[in-house]
């Protein structure tokens, strides 16, 4: 069983709730894969694509909220899709989106026969940088972007020219200029269809994307069956069997004679019975102690 999920965050950051949700497996797709390997994707009907959640999940957020002109839908490069962008189009809603394809765009009127400016990123890579924005990455770290923005008549893919028209979206490139070691540059391409007429605008977009982080962390958060461990915590695991009526204190101390580790220092210390079918979790949050327990399904 999956789960697709829209969570409602305004612009303070605090998470409102659920504004959609879709169950599904992948039963009803199987196969699929098998398909892309002799039909080339662009040509299959979205109505039959996995990906289809994408556009159920965005007609369920604007029949709950039922202002669709105070939206913005804030997606990853999994929701580049040009059937979603069509479909927010005809709802009169908005969306930032991560770029992941390169897709098709009207050829200006002043290139050569073979220019490759036929393609979003050899239009949007020949526009000036429009200037820099600092941004703060974690607590006591900030970074600065060049950004640069433009304006693109985008067309359908392929084998879709007839049933969806061009699309007029402006796109974002922001380039991460100094960063730290052992870190990977940001290097986001952005798509909307809000209006960006200016660097303050562009940062703005910017600064509402990140916001799909929240979403990120409501999933982990679900993933771990609503136990929500900061970022930086290390998860250690006790070796052979414990006994598994020791409370907190009784396992501290294994911690510190078996692990050599601090019980206290907010990483998470694993043990397991030894049946296999029970497992203990202590965790020092910097305010008191956790302890957790559960069955362990795999034995």
């Amino acid at each position: 069983m999956l789960m697709h999920s829209s969570l409602a965050v305004p612009l303070t950051g605090t998470p409102l709730g659920l504004t959609a949700v879709k169950f599904w497996t992948r039963t009803k797709f199987k196969g699929t894969l098998a398909l892309k390997r002799h039909i080339n994707p662009t040509r299959v009907p979205i109505e039959t694509k996995e990906s289809y959640r994408w556009l159920e999940n965005l007609r369920q957020c604007i029949a709950l909220v039922g202002a669709p002109e105070r939206c913005v839908h804030v997606g990853g490069r999994e929701s580049d899709i040009y059937e979603l962008y069509c479909t927010a189009q005809d709802l009169g809603t908005s969306f930032i989106v991560r770029v992941q394809t390169n897709r098709l765009a009207e050829r200006p009127a002043d290139a050569a026969p073979h220019d490759p400016a036929h393609r979003v990123f050899a239009q949007l890579t020949a526009t000036p940088w429009a200037g820099r924005h600092r941004i703060t990455v974690d607590q006591n770290e900030t970074t600065r972007l060049q950004v640069k923005f433009a304006a693109i008549n985008t067309l359908p893919p392929v084998g879709k020219q007839k049933r969806y028209s061009t699309q007029v979206l402006t796109y974002i490139h922001a380039l991460e200029e100094d960063p730290p070691p052992g870190r990977e540059p940001i290097d986001w391409k952005l798509v909307t269809n809000l209006p960006v007429e200016d660097l303050s605008a562009a940062a703005e977009k910017l600064g509402w994307y990140a916001l799909r982080w929240k979403a990120e962390v409501f999933h982990k958060v679900m993933k771990s069956g609503c136990f929500p461990v900061p970022s930086g915590v290390k998860v250690w695991l006790a070796t052979g069997f414990t006994d598994m009526r020791k409370g907190f204190p009784g396992l501290s101390l294994m911690v510190q004679e078996t692990l050599k580790r601090d019980p206290h220092s907010g990483h998470l210390f694993c043990f397991r019975g030894r049946q296999g079918g029970l497992i203990k979790v202590i965790w020092h949050d910097g305010q008191g102690a956790c302890l957790f327990m559960r069955p362990s399904s795999a034995g």
